[in-house]
């Protein structure tokens, strides 16, 4: 799944997350699933549930982890896809 660079990006309501310093726990509220997330994918996480767009957080991602912006764009664009598939992410209109 592709996003545009200013897709501005959300976790869902029936998401409820525990951030510690190396990983997420992400509880879907619906289906009672608990999803586990990596320092990167925690920190992805975090950047989402500050309402941010897509861009940002591949330029945060670039500027903290030595990443090359190709492959951290591919790997960002993966994991929001995933987890807009599971339903724990939105994207679009973040406003409200």
């Amino acid at each position: 799944m592709t996003f545009s660079p200013e897709s501005p990006l959300r976790q869902a309501t029936g998401a409820v997350s525990r951030l510690a310093a190396t990983e997420a726990l992400v509880l879907d509220l619906g289906s009672e699933r608990i999803f586990r997330l990596d320092p990167v994918g925690a920190r992805i996480w975090g950047l989402i549930g500050e309402k941010r767009t897509f861009r940002e957080i591949l330029a945060v991602i670039v500027a903290e982890y030595e990443v090359e912006p190709e492959r951290a764009r591919a790997d960002l664009d993966r994991l929001v896809g995933e987890l807009a598939a599971l339903g724990l992410v939105q994207v679009g209109d973040v406003r409200g």
